[in-house]
């Protein structure tokens, strides 16, 4: 494969992309009018925000994340997954986390700003075990050697944020890693039974 080819965008997955996002924003409109109205006196006050705040800014970030080279994000896998622990563990110190009328510690707050760390650990653990799967793929099919070890790590994010407890974002986390090790090879019998324990 060239090097021009190996860098030649997936339409398909911008595709995809493009028909979630907008049937996402269908849905935050449908939604959000009654509320808007009542309380802004502007149904399309919600969606005006978010695609002010939430898409534009995204798809900013999105061009600029795709020009970022995959040894470049290699190497700042450990340190992000590292990072999104740190700051899943300040949630729980006094002073820093913060429960914002939610009922659990999901929060940081800085001054007049809050940052759900939660967020950051979907990404930090997406890029960190793409690199270590890609590193470790031939290990996945023994279950001491690769999965489990590789397990382990993976579910070290998903138990802080349900001790917050955020059963929503755990779940989330929890198809991730599912996912990924789905899609890297796992064998099945092992897969079967991370099903279980996830059911559990």
């Amino acid at each position: 494969m060239s090097r021009a080819a190996s860098h030649k965008a997936d339409y398909t997955f911008l595709i995809y992309f493009l028909i979630l996002l907008v049937f996402g924003l269908l849905m935050l409109t449908s939604a959000s009018a009654p509320v808007g109205h009542e309380r802004f006196g502007d149904k399309y006050f919600f969606i005006k925000r978010q695609l002010l705040f939430g898409a534009l800014p995204g798809m900013v970030v999105f061009f600029i994340a795709a020009r970022i080279r995959l040894s470049m994000v290699a190497r700042l896998a450990a340190p992000a997954y590292a990072a999104s622990l740190i700051l899943l563990m300040l949630v729980f110190v006094p002073g820093i986390g913060s429960m914002l009328g939610t009922g659990s510690h999901s929060w940081l707050l800085f001054g007049d700003y809050s940052l759900q760390p939660a967020e950051f650990a979907k990404l930090g653990l997406i890029v960190w075990l793409a690199y270590s799967l890609s590193r470790r793929s031939h290990d996945l099919q023994h279950f001491t050697r690769g999965f489990l070890p590789t397990l382990l790590l993976a579910a070290i994010p998903l138990a802080l944020v349900v001790l917050q407890p955020d059963v929503g974002t755990a779940s989330i986390l929890f198809a991730i890693v599912f996912g990924m090790l789905f899609v890297a090879g796992a064998r099945w019998l092992h897969m079967v039974a991370l099903s279980g324990l996830g059911l559990a």
